[in-house]
């Protein structure tokens, strides 16, 4: 079971790339694609679960050519799109039965199965009521039951925390993450926390392009990311009208508001302040001063 994407391409019709000569192969676990806003992501899952048609490159799956034969990979695919249509009147219950018909699962299979990941991801208490009144948390629940149905060996997540808070969103990824087992998920987000517990290596994307490494790889580990940081991340507590001048001379990671004090984690060889203190780096650290680098190499 594998899956590998060569020199993949979008142009749309306006003549802009949504994703250019991008190249990975990934075969069990979580695989997090990771960018800001624009950076290709959802293009690039769309062409994965074959809605759009590649411009260039080629897409395999279990050896077969899923751009001219998507059937086969569509029979094991499993899909989460970052904004899922509901029919608000129907119930979640009502909605993962339809789903699962069109998945083509019939009777006591349809029945079991649905029962089944109702009760997996947390609906059990909500199942009956109309979708209109859920909140987020319970609509992204909904959206990935039904990516589960079919029970896919590659599932395709874009934006798992869209519209949580930080404390949903940690809950959810672990959901993605228990169904990793022996099968492929892709994860596309632009928070490294989405995929820092769950991931076993990441994908860079900027601009439509992937940011290779500096020998040429086109995926890390998370550990590898933090290790481009290591004794370069220092923690600074100023003034917050101080906040402009250090984001001016120095490279700002992250900043915690604190009771009219600022705290700051800054990137840097050298201690940037007299009163800074080196800190061990997150994931956060090294995918901002990653991202923020040349646009097509990470070290």
């Amino acid at each position: 079971m594998g899956l590998a994407v060569k020199e993949l391409s979008k142009r749309y019709p306006s003549g802009a790339w949504g994703l250019q000569e991008t190249s990975f192969q990934w075969r069990q676990g979580v695989l997090g694609l990771v960018g800001p806003v624009g950076a290709g992501k959802t293009t690039l899952l769309r062409m994965l679960c074959t809605v759009i048609a590649p411009t260039h490159g080629s897409i395999h799956w279990n050896g077969r050519d899923a751009c001219r034969d998507p059937a086969h990979l569509r029979r094991t695919l499993g899909y989460l799109p970052q904004h899922l249509g509901v029919y608000p009147q129907a119930s979640a219950r009502e909605f993962l039965h339809y789903m699962a018909a069109l998945k083509g699962l019939r009777g006591r299979t349809r029945r079991s199965r649905v029962d089944t990941l109702i009760e997996r991801v947390g609906l059990l208490d909500s199942a009956h009521r109309k979708m209109g009144g859920y909140p987020s948390d319970l609509r992204r629940r909904v959206g990935l039951a039904q990516a589960l149905l079919n029970d896919p060996q590659l599932l395709l997540v874009d934006d798992p925390g869209a519209g949580l808070d930080l404390e949903e969103r940690s809950a959810f990824c672990a959901l993605i993450g228990d169904h990793a087992a022996h099968r492929l998920v892709i994860l596309a987000t632009r928070d490294v926390r989405d995929v820092s517990p769950i991931a076993s290596a990441i994908v860079l994307l900027k601009g439509g392009h992937v940011l290779r490494t500096a020998d040429g790889r086109e995926m890390c580990a998370p550990s590898d990311l933090l290790a481009m940081v290591r004794g370069m991340v220092w923690s600074v507590v100023v003034s917050a009208d101080r906040l402009v001048e250090m984001r001016r001379k120095h490279f700002v990671s992250s900043v915690d508001r604190q009771s009219g004090q600022v705290r700051l984690h800054v990137i840097a060889p050298e201690q940037p302040v007299a009163d800074a203190v080196p800190v061990s780096p997150t994931l956060e650290d090294a995918y901002a001063y990653c991202i923020h680098r040349d646009p097509l190499e990470i070290s």
